[in-house]
């Protein structure tokens, strides 16, 4: 989940102590804290542990994280073995905006596709619901609107994108009687 502390240790055995393996790591999220050590195992036996601390940001979705052993070698090429993990972060929508299709202005009579468009883990199942300024309550559901560019439709109109675990506004747009566009900054809303 986004926000909460997430831990990763990498480890590998040390069969010669005096040349213990290194670890590496690579694709680390940028609030990583890395601590690594030579310890020794209830069977006697010596490991390199490394462990990595780091908050989930929604960021971090998707992203690859790889662990790195070296094993010093007498030959020109050290030994090397790599374990990768994905990171599936659960977040809230984010960056939730509007895209207007044609991207252009339109003449008066013809049609208007508005999309909804947001990043949120998980994506299946996200519900959008649709606001013009001035009514209380939605206009439409779904990803997706199309209306005739009309003086009728001439308003702001907004977007709300949700999943199980929090929603998030558009700014509005405003699609005129003219059929132009523009964007309103405002309106940005945070999570449940």
């Amino acid at each position: 989940m986004e926000n909460t502390i997430v831990n990763l240790s990498c480890s590998a055995e040390a069969p010669c102590p005096k040349q213990p393996p290194t670890i590496s790591w690579s694709n680390i999220p940028e609030s990583a804290h890395i601590t690594t050590q030579l310890q020794e195992k209830p069977d006697k036996t010596l490991s390199v542990f490394s462990h990595m601390t780091f908050k989930a940001s929604y960021m971090d979705h998707r992203r690859n994280i790889s662990c790195t052993v070296t094993y010093p070698r007498k030959t020109l090429n050290d030994s090397t073995v790599e374990t990768t993990v994905m990171l599936q972060v659960l977040f809230p929508p984010k960056e939730t905006h509007i895209t207007i299709d044609p991207s252009a202005s339109v003449s008066v009579g013809t049609n208007v596709t508005l999309t909804c468009k947001s990043k949120a883990s998980p994506s299946i199942n996200m519900n959008y619901t649709w606001y013009k300024r001035g009514y209380e309550m939605p206009i439409a559901w779904g990803k997706k609107i199309t209306f005739n560019a009309t003086q009728k439709n001439a308003a702001w109109y907004s977007c709300t994108a949700q999943n199980q675990h929090g929603k998030q506004s558009s700014a509005e747009i405003q699609i005129t009687d003219e059929g132009e566009f523009m964007q309103s900054k405002c309106r940005e809303q945070g999570h449940l």
